[in-house]
């Protein structure tokens, strides 16, 4: 099936490459790291080092691949880390991540590409954070006799029933992984249904858990407050990652900003923060309601935009309660994980299917709720801020807990995937 999956992606290399063209032309590649893509201007890692490639496709692998890459650091203190990502953005945040000692694009699945890349990387040992699974490159690795570990695993509802339509053409990624180990068991039934072996199959966790924030202390999020122009005293709503919606209705925002403002006129001091997942599409929200403050200009008001790149998961301390975006249109939920660590309550959507597991652990822990629609929003908040204070943040003590309780899961990854590895 290795062959097969070759031949059939030479066949369509110029297809392929015309799409590669065309990703260049629209940003999302570069011209300058092209060689990289294609397996060749690599770095050559020192000899006589244990090498370990970790491979995240884009921003919320490669933040989930940071508490792992920490790990592994104390754990092989004189190897030599690889992180390669497939997005540009993934690897701007890639480039910050301590420990790395090199950053590349990972090349494209061509026969001739992959295998230039691992002679010249030649690593000790493979780690695909959550599930990127390409048959070209883990044949390649598989034939050199170099191990793969899937960390921190997880299959989505449109990623499963892709892959189990081509189960057989990815046969030799699945068969070729050594160590599958899963985020939760529902990820777990899902590896088995795609063809992986039983026995190399075992939850661990999330290794979101160990990335999260360090909360703010009660000073800090009063200065934050002060930094945004609140009032100590105002109720806030942090409206996180929003989103436009791809099937052409009205995105995140346009849906719950006339809910928001609706909530004024029973809460007068009520403050709002938006948070858009795209900073791209800032100009568009302020559309909605022109007399929006902007971040990056300084501005205050009870509606503050922040058009600011990386700011949000400290931003969620200053808040009360949290909507987490991508949730009421279909893009699959944004991170829960950042609110929870600030010890803030949220709420979400329906659409959670890329963040099932940590969502539907913080719903049966009572720090979440679901909210079917921006009316069902407006009545879980307005229930929730009627609240007394205290009631608020014994609810919050409970999110951050949740938090808490589940560190520790990096660890016990490293712990399993070096038993691949023979000293």
């Amino acid at each position: 099936m290795f062959l097969l999956y070759s031949v059939l992606i030479t066949l369509l290399s110029p297809i392929i490459m015309l799409g590669y063209l065309r990703r260049i032309r629209q940003g999302k590649e570069s011209r300058a790291l092209a060689g990289e893509r294609f397996g060749t201007r690599l770095e050559t890692p020192p000899s006589g080092r244990d090498v370990y490639w970790v491979h995240a496709v884009s921003v919320g692998e490669t933040v989930a691949a940071k508490p792992i890459i920490r790990e592994l650091r104390i754990a092989r203190p004189d190897a030599w880390i690889v992180l390669s990502t497939t997005t540009l953005t993934g690897r701007d945040v890639a480039s910050k991540v301590p420990g790395v000692d090199q950053v590349i694009q990972f090349p494209i699945d061509f026969p001739w590409c992959t295998a230039k890349a691992l002679k010249t990387i030649h690593p000790t040992l493979i780690i695909l954070m959550e599930a990127e699974l390409w048959p070209g490159f883990i044949g390649t690795a598989k034939r050199m006799g170099t191990p793969v570990a899937v960390i921190n695993g997880r299959f989505s509802d449109a990623k499963l029933t892709s892959w189990l339509r081509f189960r057989q053409l990815l046969s030799p990624a699945i068969n070729g992984v050594d160590l599958w180990l899963m985020q939760s068991p529902e990820d777990a039934d899902r590896a088995r249904r795609l063809g992986a072996a039983p026995s190399k199959i075992s939850v661990v966790g999330n290794t979101k858990f160990d990335e999260s924030s360090v909360p703010l202390t009660h000073a800090e999020r009063l200065a934050l407050r002060a930094t945004y122009g609140i009032p100590a005293d105002a109720p806030v709503v942090i409206l996180g990652s929003t989103r436009e919606d791809r099937t052409g209705g009205p995105g995140e925002e346009a849906q719950l900003l006339p809910e928001c403002i609706a909530l004024r006129t029973h809460i007068p001091n009520l403050h709002i923060i938006i948070a858009q997942r795209h900073i791209e599409r800032v100009d568009a929200i302020l559309e909605l309601c022109p007399d929006a403050a902007r971040r990056s200009k300084g501005e205050t008001g009870w509606l503050l935009v922040l058009d600011t790149f990386g700011e949000l998961a400290t931003a969620y301390a200053a808040a009360d309660i949290a909507f987490i975006g991508g949730s009421l249109v279909p893009w699959g939920g944004q991170s829960v994980f950042q609110p929870l660590a600030q010890g803030i309550t949220c709420c979400f959507g329906p659409h959670m299917d890329n963040q099932k597991d940590i969502a539907n652990l913080a719903l049966r822990s009572g720090v979440a709720t679901e909210v079917a629609s921006p009316a069902a929003f407006r009545k879980h908040i307005e229930a929730f801020l009627s609240h007394p204070k205290s009631e608020q943040d014994a609810l919050g003590a409970r999110a951050r807990a949740l938090i808490d309780a589940n560190l520790g899961v990096s660890e016990r990854y490293i712990s399993r995937v070096l038993m691949l590895v023979s000293r």
